[in-house]
């Protein structure tokens, strides 16, 4: 996928308006006050040479994702994913996330979360039964929804799915990052601080519902 390059960040709600130079460019929608929040698989394709008109609100759409978790020497562990690509190789506390990914209109939501979690991880979410989490709503607007599943990972064999952007800008150059750089486990403690504050809240009921279950 080929992503114009969007040059200003943008507060949350604004508009921007980016031309399509090719068919095979897609539109990407910056998010939360960042340049680019997420790069969005199968968004937006329009014929060459038209304007595109993209917004930070990303209210009315949604995402489902899966969260990894696993009990060691008695602690629980979640498994949580840094965004590639240069936006984010700087940014750290509170911009991880549970892996994840946009729902297509007609699509299930737990298929969609498990197939966002193989992705972007490389590897098949356990087929053990699941956790609803509920959902959240991010600064964007969008809404995600989150499932939880006991196993096991190991974070060296992780591999994501891929991205093209121009980088640097206007350089000519096409270089391909990986949607998510790297993925790692973490206690609780700790995961709170790394996740997106709006995400916390999937931790919460996590703990809680193993918590009633396992007293």
């Amino acid at each position: 996928m080929l992503i114009p390059q969007l040059e200003e960040k943008f507060p949350t709600g604004a508009l921007a308006t980016v031309v399509v130079p090719s068919p095979s460019w897609s539109a990407v929608v910056p998010g939360e006050a960042e340049l680019v929040d997420y790069v969005v698989p199968r968004q937006l394709h329009r014929p060459t040479g038209k304007e595109v008109r993209v917004t930070t609100d990303k209210s009315g759409r949604t995402s489902a994702g899966i969260l990894l978790w696993r009990s060691r020497n008695g602690r629980l562990e979640v498994l949580l994913a840094h965004q590639g690509g240069p936006f984010w190789v700087k940014k750290d506390i509170g911009h991880w996330t549970i892996p994840k990914g946009e729902v297509e209109p007609g699509e299930e939501l737990v298929a969609v979360a498990r197939r966002e979690f193989a992705e972007e991880t490389g590897h098949e979410a356990p087929n053990h039964p699941l956790i609803d989490l509920g959902q959240i709503t991010q600064k964007s607007g969008k809404r995600v929804l989150g499932w939880a599943v006991q196993g096991d990972l190991d974070p060296s064999t992780a591999v994501s799915n891929t991205y093209d952007i121009e980088w640097p800008p206007h350089s000519g150059t096409i270089q391909t990052f990986p949607e998510i750089d790297r993925v790692e486990w973490f206690d609780l403690d700790e995961a709170r601080r790394r996740l997106k504050a709006a995400q916390v809240p999937f931790l919460d009921r996590l703990q809680t519902s193993l918590a009633r279950d396992h007293p």
